[in-house]
């Protein structure tokens, strides 16, 4: 009689099941960590122009270097500048970009997308509200600028 060796391994089949749930694991996972990329861009640029608007009125209600601070929002950047008037490219001026896929459209009561803050009260020259949108998901985000410079923000 011949003793047989058990044999040891695995099969085609195991191995290609095997390969097929992890192929799926793997393409569940990218989907969901896609999608929560895409929220936290709308996330960050929200911040970014909460951020860059209280920083504003902080450091003109703190008559930092003895001026006012100002705002501005284009669709793919928000921009700090020093004084009341708007010049884009100096270097005085701090830019935040927004990721990409995030857009923004300012809606002020001025017609434009600039707000400055006064000293002493620190009231926002222009109100309104600064709509963000994600270009990849449709998600929209809003940041509110009060009369007296006071901001909110709707996710």
């Amino acid at each position: 009689m011949f003793n047989r060796i058990p044999q040891r391994g695995y099969t085609m089949v195991e191995i290609i099941v095997v390969l097929a749930i992890l192929g799926l694991l793997v393409s569940l996972s990218s989907t969901v960590f896609v999608s929560l990329r895409n929220d936290q861009a709308l996330r960050v640029a929200t911040e970014d122009i909460f951020l860059t608007l209280r920083t504003a009125r902080t450091l003109t209600l703190a008559a930092k270097n003895d001026t006012a601070y100002g705002v501005a929002i284009d669709a793919d950047k928000v921009t700090r500048f020093d004084g009341t008037t708007y010049t884009a490219g100096l270097s005085t001026n701090v830019e935040y970009p927004f990721p990409d896929g995030v857009t923004a459209v300012a809606t002020l009561s001025n017609g434009g997308s600039t707000t400055i803050f006064a000293r002493l009260t620190g009231e926002a020259s222009a109100t309104g509200t600064v709509m963000l949108t994600s270009s990849h998901t449709g998600a929209t985000s809003s940041v509110t600028i009060g009369d007296t410079g006071i901001l909110t923000v709707e996710r």
